[in-house]
């Protein structure tokens, strides 16, 4: 027996709309208890479907990396000007710059072979 690799991803948000639509439901809100369900069963439906999909790579683009940078870079300024104005909303912008360069780092990661030589850009 074939087991099917599973996204968490989109298991914990469909979890976290299905627990949306009870509350909605007990509240009497019957429109929104059905979005709602409706997004528990795409997220559901997403966990399994992407989890077949997982062991195709997509090609990652060498200037991915940069990208992420460069958007590290923005909510970091945000993050600044955040920071004069709400502080709390500085936080997330911190927050959003840390998954930035987390992702950056994944992709300068992939880009880099186990021979520690990095990918040339024509191969």
């Amino acid at each position: 027996m074939t087991s099917v690799p599973i996204r968490w991803r989109y298991l914990l948000l469909g979890l976290g709309f299905l627990a949306l639509a009870g509350i909605r439901a007990v509240d009497g809100a019957a429109v929104w208890a059905a979005v709602f369900g409706l997004a528990a069963v795409a997220n559901g439906w997403l966990a399994w479907h992407e989890g077949a999909r997982a062991p195709e790579r997509a090609r990652v683009n060498p200037a991915s990396g940069r990208q992420w940078q460069v958007l590290a870079v923005a909510c970091l300024v945000v993050g600044g000007g955040l920071l004069l104005l709400e502080p709390s909303l500085a936080v997330i912008a911190a927050a959003a710059a840390l998954f930035c360069l987390h992702r950056a780092r994944q992709a300068a990661r992939t880009l880099q072979p186990v021979s520690g030589h990095p990918v040339s850009a024509q191969e």
